[in-house]
């Protein structure tokens, strides 16, 4: 783990993550940023991943 901050910009949590995550994110108490996976890789197997970003 990296415990100071990198010059190169803000630090945080950078996760591939699948299926419903509502309830997840919920009990997490943050506001992620969810890009959805399915917009670079138009296959159905990508429809419901997402690359998460917590910061």
């Amino acid at each position: 783990m990296i415990k100071k901050p990198s010059a190169g910009g803000p630090t945080g949590l950078i996760c591939l993550k699948g299926g419903d995550l509502a309830a997840e994110i919920s009990e997490s108490g943050v506001r992620p940023r969810m890009v959805p996976i399915y917009k670079l890789f138009p296959e159905e197997f990508f429809q419901e991943k997402y690359v998460v970003s917590v910061q």
